[in-house]
This record gives structure tokens, C-alpha cells and sequence, in this order.
């Protein structure tokens, strides 16, 4: 009789700001590691919502779980605790405290998990500057925003969150956050 085969789960870090040119990185990380890659771990505060929704779309299509940090009992909501499994190269702690956290386009990445974890998480209506709309005249941002609201609210529909997230989302001012209680 052969051996057994078993490969463990790898997991993956996306850290730090989304920024335009991710989506490639994450793409070419997942091309050199799929099927293997199981969980994508998630601390960021956000970031670029275009780049975030294509590698959300990319984790789902995958079959990706996705771990955000877990919030810290007895701590102001939106700090949290991340850790890796001890055999990958970020093994261990990842993040802890204030900045530990999955916010705002991070948490678009987080939604397309096939499965969720994770409780550190913070979401609100998107900036302007985030959608890239700052240099525009305002009644053109004015339009594009609007759409980029419903592309965002399509998205989310799409990863199948409750539609209660959505709206939540749409009425905390760009300028606040509100963190989610655990799911």
C-alpha cells in the first residue's frame, strides 16, 4: 500500500493598505499555491475598493476561507487579535490591539470567505478618496459615487451578506466607522 499524501492548509497574509496592483500579487500568489491555499488572514484598515472587490471575487471563486482578527474581550471595539498557524513563515502572533483590526475595503475582501471568522471588524460608507473621485467635478463624482455604492451593495448581495450590513454600511459617514458585533 503507497503512503498517504497529506498536505496541511496554507494560509495566506494580506496586511497593511489595499492598494491598485494587489489584486496581481494576490492572483500570482494564488496561481503558485492553489489548491493548497485554505484561509487567507485579514488585517488591514482599508484601502482601494475596486482592487479589494476583485480579490474578493478571486477568494470566492477559489473556495477561500478568510479569518479577520477576533476582537479582545473586555477591549474598545476594533481591537483585536490575529494568529497564524505555527508552521507558516508569519507564524504565530500576526497583530494585536488597536490596529489589529479588518476595516473598511478590507472588509469587502473578508465577505467572499466561503467561510467567515473573525470579529475585529469595521465597515462604513466609502470615501471619496478611496474611490478615486476627488479630482472629478462634483456633479460627476457626485454620479460615479452613487454607482460605486450600488456596485459595492451588488457585491456584498453577491457574497451573500445580510443585507442589514449593507445598509449599516451606507449610513455610517465616510468619516466614522462602526464595528460589528461577533458573528
Amino acid at each position: 500500500m503507497a503512503p498517504a499524501l497529506e498536505v496541511a492548509d496554507i494560509q495566506a497574509l494580506i496586511s497593511g493598505m489595499i492598494t491598485v496592483g494587489d489584486f496581481e500579487k494576490f492572483h500570482e500568489l494564488l496561481r503558485g499555491s492553489h489548491p493548497f491555499l485554505d484561509t487567507v488572514l485579514l488585517h488591514s484598515p482599508g484601502g482601494d475598493l475596486a482592487e479589494a472587490m476583485k480579490i474578493g471575487r478571486l477568494i470566492r471563486r477559489a473556495l477561500i476561507r478568510t479569518q479577520a482578527p477576533n476582537d479582545i474581550t473586555d477591549a474598545r471595539r476594533g481591537q483585536g487579535n490575529l494568529e497564524s498557524e505555527p508552521e507558516m513563515p508569519h507564524r504565530g502572533r500576526v497583530c494585536e490591539g488597536t490596529e489589529c483590526n479588518c476595516a473598511s475595503a478590507c472588509f469587502l475582501v473578508w465577505a467572499a470567505g466561503i467561510m467567515r471568522h473573525g470579529a475585529a471588524l469595521g465597515l462604513h460608507r466609502p470615501t471619496i478618496t478611496s474611490a478615486g473621485f476627488g479630482s472629478l467635478p462634483p456633479d460627476r463624482a457626485s454620479v460615479l459615487y452613487r454607482q460605486l455604492l450600488v456596485d459595492v451593495g451588488k457585491y456584498l448581495n453577491e457574497m451573500e451578506v445580510p443585507q442589514r450590513f449593507v445598509e449599516t454600511m451606507t449610513i455610517t459617514p465616510s468619516t466614522d466607522i462602526w464595528w460589528l458585533n461577533k458573528l
